[in-house]
């Protein structure tokens, strides 16, 4: 609401008002304008003001900081600060800052620790997207990445499998496509590629004719439920 960008953009010309007068108390306003929007308006000189009066940051804080400074494209010195912060918090933005920078290979040892060590639970969708279509361009076809990649995540039924396994799916012709949907609903029921699976499962049981299956799979599945 209105009022509510009033008072997050109070916090940041409290911070700039107290400044010099009360160092302690800016960097507590100004952090929490951070906080609330990272790229926001007056983020860069947000930043500036914390930093300028050189109060130990906890790793929370480097985190806002952190955070701040990769979503306006200061990417070498985010990393500075993501380094301050559990590396399976971090792993993410360290590897988007070095894709950034042009720095492939460490880019891409973050992108496995975070695919085979820390997991991706943390992250948005889109962000478990990003992670896995960047580490499938080492390999020699992205068919052969996706089907690798998904491999890593399937045993453990970790996040992101769903989503591997079905972009594999797209190279595949149609006749072998059935037994990778069984494969996503069965175990990623709730996943988000599910419904999509189901329904291509359905689809070809009805185009076969086996009209007994589909009502099975209509009565027996709790998306239908």
């Amino acid at each position: 609401s209105e009022i509510e960008r009033y008072k997050i953009a109070a916090n940041y010309f409290l911070g700039q008002i107290l400044l010099e007068s009360n160092p302690k108390e800016a960097h507590s306003y100004l952090l929490k304008y951070l906080e609330e929007v990272p790229d926001g308006k007056f983020a860069d000189s947000a930043v500036d003001g914390v930093l300028k009066i050189k109060l130990p940051l906890t790793s929370s804080q480097n985190y806002i900081i952190a955070l701040s400074l990769y979503k306006n494209g200061w990417y070498a010195e985010a990393k500075k600060y993501f380094a301050h912060i559990p590396i399976e918090k971090a792993w993410f933005y360290l590897m988007m800052c070095d894709r950034k920078l042009q720095n492939y290979k460490q880019a891409k040892s973050y992108a496995l620790k975070g695919l085979t060590d820390f997991g991706m639970d943390r992250l948005s969708d889109n962000e478990i997207h990003e992670v896995i279509d960047f580490y499938v361009q080492f390999y020699p076809t992205k068919k052969n990445g996706y089907f690798e990649i998904a491999n890593m995540l399937l045993p453990e039924m970790k996040t992101g499998g769903d989503y591997a396994l079905y972009k594999f799916i797209e190279f595949l012709p149609q006749n072998e496509k059935l037994t990778y949907y069984n494969q996503i609903l069965d175990i990623y029921p709730k996943g988000r590629f599910a419904s999509d699976a189901l329904w291509n499962i359905l689809y070809s049981q009805y185009k076969n004719g086996r009209y007994k299956k589909v009502f099975e799979l209509v009565n027996n599945n709790d998306n239908f439920h």
